[in-house]
């Protein structure tokens, strides 16, 4: 018992000795206002299945438009390129419909987006550029 518990100390000071050293933006905290002033431009490309109809990629649009706009961010331009043809087949599909969407976000944002378009069975393909 007394081995344990004097481990248990020791663990305890190196984890204080070692969060103690860094900076508080390495330690995970971060001030909140500094997030939200800072915003970044940001061009996202992502690629539907050819087979929605028009309804379908216009919710779908709306849905990731929402999605930026709610949590403080703001969509500049919306471009529907429309059907192309790939290069090559992708998950046995050869063509899709690219939507081209230019918004200004938080650092956070492009992670969540990423996250619900993995999710998305509409979604073939996407990609997030940070324009700063």
């Amino acid at each position: 018992m007394q081995i344990e518990f004097s481990f248990a100390i020791i663990q305890k000071r190196v984890i204080k000795r070692i969060f103690s050293l860094l900076p508080l933006k390495e330690a995970g905290v971060r001030d909140q206002k500094e997030d939200q002033l800072k915003m970044n431009k940001y061009e996202m490309l992502y690629i539907l299945d050819a087979k929605l109809g028009d309804e379908a990629v216009e919710a779908q649009a709306e849905k990731y438009k929402a999605l930026v706009t709610s949590s403080g961010g703001e969509v500049e331009k919306t471009d529907k390129w429309g059907v192309k043809k790939f290069a090559y087949p992708i998950e046995k599909k050869s063509e899709g419909f690219y939507v081209l969407t230019t918004f200004t976000a938080p650092p956070a944002l492009p992670l969540e987006i990423e996250r619900q378009m993995r999710v998305s069975d509409e979604v073939i393909r996407f990609m997030i550029i940070n324009k700063n």
